[in-house]
């Protein structure tokens, strides 16, 4: 049995890799093909179709212009632009919504590992009425605090 366990560990052992890959040569490669790209995230449980989606960002951007839209994992989109206005026209005009359920957007950043790709907020409009005109000045405060 000793002999079978040492042949077998012989011929199924693994050959070492080393610690260290380089990668070098797809550098340019992602960055133009990664470049006016927004990553977005449906903050919903609910499961969407990917047309579904594409559809909805649609008719909420009225953009003029073409984009590619791809799954990278459920619930996270790329968006791909043609053109840097439609890019900052998205990031700067959201929240979006579809069907309801808030989609944030963030720039594509170069090496990052999908696990670690957040987003823990998003831009949100509140529109309060009837409020006392010193609780005015107290929001106004605030907003310029934040700047």
């Amino acid at each position: 049995m000793e002999q079978l366990e040492i042949a077998a560990n012989r011929k199924w052992s693994l050959i070492s890799f080393p610690d260290v890959i380089e990668l070098g040569g797809i550098k340019d490669v992602d960055e133009q093909k990664w470049r006016n790209t927004l990553i977005g995230s449906i903050h919903s449980k609910k499961w969407f179709d990917n047309d579904e989606v594409k559809r909805e960002l649609i008719r909420n951007w009225k953009i003029k212009n073409k984009f590619e839209f791809g799954k990278i994992a459920d619930g996270i989109f790329s968006v791909k632009f043609l053109k840097d206005n439609d890019l900052h026209f998205v990031l700067n005009n959201g929240p979006w919504d579809i069907h309801g359920y808030i989609i944030s957007f963030k720039l594509w950043d170069k090496d990052i590992i999908l696990e670690d790709f957040e987003f823990p907020y998003f831009p949100v409009w509140i529109q309060i009425f009837g409020l006392p005109i010193e609780r005015q000045m107290f929001v106004k405060s605030v907003q310029l605090l934040e700047r």
